[in-house]
């Protein structure tokens, strides 16, 4: 599903992504300095909550940009539970979706080690809320952060998520599950069920790389129905990648 080489930025593309990314590179600043304040004053629960606001109120800023999320949400997920997270990813606006899409069960992400230094607004919260650093280049490291990760979130009645392809799909299509990081976070959180997530066109939005910001995308999310824990890890990830696979062709045809 590679776009067509010869699509490229209308006006309407720029004209809205220029005060989109004003306001984004001011809420970035904002955001550190309330962040490193209301962790002072409020300690981690408080900036947890700082935290998902401030994606939340990403997802609604790039309404700028005429960007539409199509939500659909399973009945059978449970506000008061918490979830393993398992989704797949399209690109850097995926942490905003489930951040605001699944704010009611505290979702906690495992990222890149250098987001946790240098990144206004993002890296304080990333070190100090529970979250994951991992160095892709250093396998061991990368599980024994995921399996902290994954107990503390438990510990903490947080919700960690995990995106098993490793990295983004450029074009959207689906790419293979690796076993090792999402295996060892179900394994540490291992009485939270598994709750399957579906992302679609959120690749869109990174088409040229934020300059721009296509006009008008849709992005489809759903937030699919739990899956319990009756089967071994590697056989919930498998269902987990069906589940999600059968959702993106379902949207597709």
């Amino acid at each position: 599903m590679q776009p067509s080489p010869n699509v490229r930025p209308r006006f309407i593309d720029w004209i809205s992504t220029v005060p989109y990314l004003v306001l984004f590179g001011l809420t970035l600043c904002v955001s550190e300095v309330t962040h490193r304040i209301w962790y002072l004053v409020a300690g981690i629960r408080g900036m947890e909550h700082i935290y998902l606001n401030f994606l939340s109120f990403i997802w609604w800023l790039l309404r700028i940009c005429n960007v539409r999320f199509e939500v659909e949400r399973s009945d059978q997920i449970d506000p008061s539970q918490r979830y393993v997270i398992v989704s797949n990813h399209q690109s850097s606006f995926d942490i905003v979706i489930i951040g605001h899409a699944l704010k009611a069960i505290n979702p906690k992400f495992c990222a890149k080690q250098d987001l946790g230094q240098k990144r206004p607004g993002v890296s304080f919260p990333l070190r100090k809320t529970g979250h994951a650093l991992i160095n892709r280049d250093n396998p061991k490291q990368a599980i024994k952060a995921i399996r902290t990760y994954g107990e503390l979130a438990q510990e903490q009645a947080a919700s960690p998520s995990i995106f098993p392809e490793g990295t983004r799909a450029r074009y959207g299509e689906l790419q293979e599950f690796y076993p090792a990081g999402a295996v060892t976070l179900i394994k540490a959180a291992s009485e939270l069920p598994i709750l399957p997530v579906a992302i679609d066109n959120s690749w869109q939005l990174m088409r040229f790389n934020m300059f721009p910001i296509p006009w008008g995308v849709t992005v489809n999310v759903r937030l699919c129905d739990p899956i319990a824990r009756d089967i071994p890890p590697r056989d919930i990830l498998t269902k987990t990648r069906s589940v999600i696979q059968a959702t993106l062709t379902d949207w597709r045809t």
